[in-house]
């Protein structure tokens, strides 16, 4: 055990699961707890929990704070040993924990189970291929988070702060003051229909969607749900979900978030509110906010499972440009930039899958 004042010290976490990088700096992180010594080109297997996949290779000296394995390769490829504690085989035993409460992988389990290596050259180009892919998704994940902050910081310059009329920063010949509206004034609400569950069926034409199938993502297309044949042209037209749809939960968990839908097979159930508009991109910037969330919130009722209103959906108020064309710009710019962190988010997904079928692959 160490206690350096002068290393960093670095804890569970402060590493992110399954990316095997830190999510803070933790250069300057100095103080007098006790724990593992590493050294640069140690990996760090976090061995509580195991499943959480705390894992990193170092790049800096430090101490370890918590229940953490610190490995030294011999005679081995350092990358590739830090790919093989993430293999499926390395994984397996792992998990093969001691302890209900808190689970612990077995070090003595780990320690004696056979690992299939290949030659040191072999073990290079194998870890190197993996460590591109990890830095692709690290430079990718990024570029995510700069158009999340760059979103954020538009929101607040776009939109009024509290107290104010007009937001800091507008586009060009536009200079009114905001007026107040109701969401009411913006578009239309309305809810889905109670349907029976014992008219579901797997081979049914129409998805039925609830509320379990709006995401935190701004597009909510879950098709993890129950389908149903309807044959009433009334029933399809009211409730079908063809076009832009606002979707928010009016019950529950998630209440009040928000999601986009559009889907010409799939129907709306109840509990699920629907907003249509024709300044859609605008409305739904408004609705998505965390702003709206915290009202609904305050707004619901109930004991057990908390719920809100139509009618408190419709009467949420905001403040709005009276320029149809500003409220249209606006919409556009964010929506712009909404788009291209989902392609972003793809790409990181799509790295990810690569990694996974590496990992499958290029270990026994």
């Amino acid at each position: 055990m160490s206690n350096s004042n002068n290393l960093p010290k670095l804890e569970y976490e402060d590493i992110n699961s399954g990316y095997g990088t830190l999510n803070k700096d933790i250069s300057k992180k100095f103080d007098n707890r006790k724990g593992i010594l590493f050294e640069k080109n140690n990996i760090l297997f976090g061995k509580l929990r195991p499943y959480l996949k705390k894992w990193y290779l170092s790049n800096f000296k430090g101490i370890a704070l918590g229940d953490f394995w610190v490995l030294k390769t011999k005679g081995t490829n350092v990358n590739f040993v830090y790919y093989l504690i993430q293999s499926s085989s390395y994984q397996k035993v792992a998990n093969n924990t001691s302890g209900t409460k808190m689970p612990r992988s077995d070090w003595k389990s780990v320690s004696q189970s056979p690992f299939y290596i290949p030659s040191i050259p072999e073990q290079s180009r194998v870890g190197n291929i993996l460590k591109d892919v990890d830095l692709s998704i690290t430079l990718q994940q990024r570029q995510l988070d700069l158009y999340k902050k760059l979103k954020k910081g538009l929101l607040q310059k776009l939109f009024p702060k509290n107290g104010k009329r007009v937001p800091e920063v507008r586009f060009v010949n536009f200079s009114e003051d905001w007026e107040e509206y109701k969401l009411s004034d913006l578009s239309t609400v309305s809810t889905g229909k109670a349907f029976s569950s014992s008219d579901f069926n797997e081979n049914g034409k129409y998805l039925v969607i609830t509320n379990k199938n709006i995401s935190n993502d701004s597009k909510s297309n879950s098709f993890k749900t129950d389908r149903i044949d309807i044959s009433d042209t009334k029933t399809i037209q009211k409730y079908n979900l063809d076009g832009k749809n606002i979707l928010v939960t009016m019950d529950g968990v998630n209440l009040g978030k928000t999601g986009l839908f559009s889907n010409k097979n799939a129907v709306l159930a109840q509990r699920v509110g629907r907003i249509q508009s024709n300044q859609f991109e605008f409305v739904y910037q408004i609705t998505s906010s965390n702003r709206f969330l915290s009202e609904m919130r305050k707004l619901s009722v109930g004991n057990a499972i908390k719920h809100i209103s139509l009618k408190q959906i419709s009467n949420y108020i905001n403040l709005v440009p009276k320029s149809v064309m500003e409220q249209r710009y606006i919409g556009i710019l964010l929506k712009n930039i909404d788009d291209t962190s989902i392609t972003q988010n793809k790409k990181i997904k799509e790295l990810k899958t690569l990694k996974k079928y590496l990992l499958q692959k290029l270990f026994i």
